[in-house]
């Protein structure tokens, strides 16, 4: 999020409630934008956090911020003392909205100043990355289920580059061929077999070994 001394710049369209503070932030058009006061009650809600969060302005102005926007369990938590002395913030944040539905954000706060230039609330800008956080979310489960899988198989699983060297074997594999973690690292497969069992065909050696080959 772009960054650049002056005031929160509106379009007249968008200006449905009086925005309280001088700030360094400018945002785009479609920005989560919200304000709140030093006691951490919101002064400013943007249509784009009506639509994300599900609340009206009319709603939540003059409530808590953190009631507002929930952390998510296991979410981080916006310091409003430290942004008021100068902390900035930057960096994701999982929120529920209305229905409970949690949600991603990336966001940036930083202090919001009266014209005398003294700290008198906090600003946020936010942009929506639910979309990327459920992918990235989605591609760890997978992750977690193959290591799983990898790990606690009854066969002997080893992984391979196209030449045949082994980059990782589970635990089974290791125990069956003798070798530890570090060792069997780049073992080639006709290592695991016997010589005269060693033919010029990989499908030769394949068949001579009682494992699962990934590559």
């Amino acid at each position: 999020l772009g960054r650049a001394r002056g005031v929160l710049q509106m379009n007249d369209e968008d200006r449905t409630q009086p925005f309280p503070f001088v700030t360094d932030i400018t945002f785009q058009r479609g920005d989560v934008v919200f304000a709140t006061d030093k006691r951490g009650r919101l002064v400013y809600w943007n249509k784009e956090a009506e639509q994300l969060f599900g609340h009206a302005a009319s709603d939540v102005v003059g409530n808590p911020f953190d009631v507002i926007c929930q952390a998510a369990p296991g979410g981080s938590r916006v310091d409003l003392p430290v942004i008021l002395s100068g902390g900035d913030f930057a960096g994701g944040m999982r929120c529920l909205d209305k229905s409970g539905k949690e949600i991603a954000l990336y966001m940036y706060a930083t202090a919001g100043r009266d014209q005398s230039g003294a700290a008198a609330g906090v600003v946020f800008v936010a942009r929506d990355v639910t979309p990327f956080w459920r992918a990235e979310e989605a591609v760890r489960t997978a992750e977690d289920k193959y290591l799983l899988l990898f790990e606690h198989a009854s066969d002997a699983v080893a992984i391979t580059d196209v030449k045949g060297r082994v980059l990782e074997a589970n635990p089974t594999c290791l125990q069956l061929y003798g070798f530890t973690a570090d060792k069997v690292r780049h073992v080639n497969l006709t290592d695991m077999v016997a010589p005269e069992r060693v033919g010029d065909d990989d499908d030769d050696i394949h068949a001579e070994l009682p494992l699962t080959i990934l590559w």
